[in-house]
């Protein structure tokens, strides 16, 4: 039998300049990309993993340094025992002068850097692999065309692209790739783990990145034998959540706040949550109060307020026609009530009004 971990898409050296959750806790992300990668090489040395494959974008070629390099590479060395295999992706693409082209790694470490597939065999495990690197704007049924399966060995083909739909980022064909004769097809490029067929699979990116990645991360443990085996393992040290809060204006912010703590709970408090507010707010509720009463709870929490108050708009400009409110509702357009930043501005300048006492309020329902 061989074991193996299938990974990719780790990006270590990722900068998080353009993130939710500001620079402070990107600084702290990017570490935990290391640390997570750490904790995986270590998982592998434990758990007895013949191979370990990075299906693409190991690292950020842009932001990565000879002194990470320097320290990538000794956590291979420290882990003699595991053969390591790497096709580059678009984040850390070969070229004559990138640093994965030319480092020269430990002897168990392997990456594939021709321009057609190459392959590999492990004559102790009774494996080959094979793989190319990310190429821009190819046709893969050409590129595959020298793809020879090795009979008498357990047969894997790694690539970075995407499987999903038309894409500029190598489109792979599903159909195609699994009449390829392959054992296992190690993907990477999307981040969202997933299997596209029995023994094709995308392992997701080892950490989420942002709240556009969320859910678990983790890695593909596989075991080839007669019988084989192929299963995600959630590995990440953060998750991020969004969760989706309907309000109702009979509510009060004790309830409001239990139930949105219960969200969190529910998800690992250690984790990147979002709150989403939709319905109708009670009067003169505020998010900032939501936020003040939960942030001790979680590692991270910002909440997105598309909450409209528990107000009868066509109610209260009848009752107010006339006066400075029907006027002020009656300035917003068809198209401004239907956009969220136009209710906001609404909602706002209402508050203000209605604290002054000068309106006669119907609230909804």
């Amino acid at each position: 039998m061989t074991r193996f971990i299938h990974t990719g898409d780790i990006h270590l050296g990722f900068r998080f300049t353009n993130v939710s959750f500001g620079p402070d806790k990107g600084r702290r992300r990017r570490e935990e990309l290391w640390s997570t990668f750490t904790r995986l090489i270590s998982y592998a040395m434990d758990e007895n993993i013949d191979v370990v494959m990075i299906s693409g974008d190991l690292l950020e070629e842009d932001n990565f340094t000879r002194k990470d390099m320097y320290r990538l590479s000794e956590l291979f060395r420290y882990s003699e025992r595991i053969k390591f295999v790497i096709i580059a992706g678009n984040h850390d693409i070969l070229s004559f002068d990138s640093l994965l082209s030319n480092w020269e790694f430990s002897s168990n470490v392997t990456v594939l850097k021709g321009t057609e597939v190459q392959s590999i065999s492990f004559y102790d495990l009774g494996l080959t692999i094979h793989g190319v690197s990310w190429k821009k704007s190819v046709d893969p049924v050409d590129l595959l065309k020298s793809l020879q399966r090795v009979d008498g060995s357990k047969n894997i083909l790694m690539l970075h692209g995407d499987v999903l739909g038309a894409s500029k980022y190598m489109a792979l064909n599903k159909n195609h790739l699994e009449t390829l004769g392959m054992d296992y097809i190690a993907l990477g490029h999307i981040h969202k783990p997933m299997f596209v067929s029995e023994n094709i699979a995308y392992c997701g990116s080892l950490e989420g990145l942002d709240f556009g990645e969320t859910g678990e991360r983790g890695f593909i443990l596989g075991e080839l034998d007669r019988e084989s085996m192929f299963q995600f393992i959630p590995f990440s040290l953060r998750s991020f959540h969004i969760h989706q809060l309907k309000l109702k204006g009979d509510m009060s912010l004790s309830e409001i706040t239990e139930m949105a703590l219960k969200m969190i709970l529910d998800s690992g408090k250690e984790n990147f949550h979002r709150i989403v507010l939709s319905g109708y707010s009670p009067l003169h509720f505020k998010s900032e109060a939501l936020v003040e009463q939960l942030v001790r709870d979680c590692y991270h929490l910002e909440i997105m307020d598309r909450s409209s108050p528990d107000i009868d708009l066509k109610e209260l400009q009848e009752l107010n026609n006339g006066n400075l409110i029907g006027a002020f509702i009656k300035s917003f357009s068809e198209d401004e009530l239907t956009s969220a930043l136009g209710r906001k501005a609404l909602f706002t300048g209402l508050e203000a009004l209605l604290e002054g006492g000068t309106a006669d309020v119907d609230k909804r329902g």
